[in-house]
C-alpha cells in the first residue's frame, strides 16, 4: 500500500531520521544520500522522493545553496514486483475454503470473491461507493495509482446485484 499520512510519517521516522535527522540540512552530502539509498530497502523510493522534496524546500527557504539537492539524478530502485495470477487449481482451493468458513465470518465472503474476480486492491474495494458504479465498471476518483476504472466481469456484476439488494449504505461493502 502507498506511503501517505501516518504511514508516510512513520517511514520518515524509521528510514530518514536515523541517518539524517541529527544533521543540519545544509550539511547533508550527495555521498551520504547515495550510501543511504544503496543500503535502504523498505520504502526507499518513497523516502528518496520525500528527502528530495525536503531538500528543494530547504533551497527555497535559503537553508541550502541553489541547485544543491543531493538527491538530484538518483534513479529509483526497481520494485522487483512481478505479477502472478492464481491457477485454476488455486481458485478451486479458494472456493473450497470459502465453503468451510464459520458462520460468523461469512460477511467477508463477498469481499473476498470480489477481490478474486477483479484483481482490485483491498483498500480500493473497501472504499467502493455505489455512486462510482456505472453498470459494467467502477470509476474510482482516487486509488493508489490515481484515478482508475475498474472493469467488472460478468461474475462480479452478478455478485454486486446480490450485495446491492441487501445494502442501504453508500458503500458497496
Amino acid at each position: 500500500e502507498g506511503e501517505d499520512g501516518a504511514a508516510g510519517a512513520d517511514a520518515l521516522r524509521r528510514h530518514l531520521v536515523p541517518t539524517f535527522g541529527h544533521r543540519p540540512i545544509n550539511a547533508v552530502t550527495r555521498a551520504e544520500v547515495v550510501l543511504w539509498f544503496e543500503s535502504a530497502t523498505a520504502s526507499a523510493n518513497w523516502c528518496l522522493s520525500a528527502l528530495s522534496s525536503l531538500m528543494i524546500h530547504a533551497e527555497l527557504l535559503g537553508l541550502r545553496p541553489d541547485n544543491s539537492n543531493p538527491c538530484a539524478g538518483l534513479r529509483r530502485k526497481k520494485s522487483g514486483f512481478s505479477a502472478r495470477y492464481p491457477t485454476a487449481e488455486e481458485y478451486q482451493r479458494l472456493a473450497q475454503a470459502m465453503t468451510a468458513v464459520p458462520v460468523e465470518c461469512r460477511r467477508s465472503l463477498p469481499i473476498i470473491r470480489f477481490l478474486a474476480l477483479t484483481g482490485a486492491r483491498r483498500g480500493e474495494v473497501l472504499a467502493l461507493r455505489w455512486a462510482h458504479f456505472h453498470g459494467d465498471r467502477f470509476v474510482l476518483p482516487d486509488s493508489k495509482t490515481g484515478p482508475k476504472t475498474l472493469w467488472l466481469p460478468r461474475a462480479a456484476r452478478s455478485l454486486l446485484k446480490r450485495v446491492r439488494r441487501r445494502r442501504t449504505s453508500p458503500y458497496v461493502f
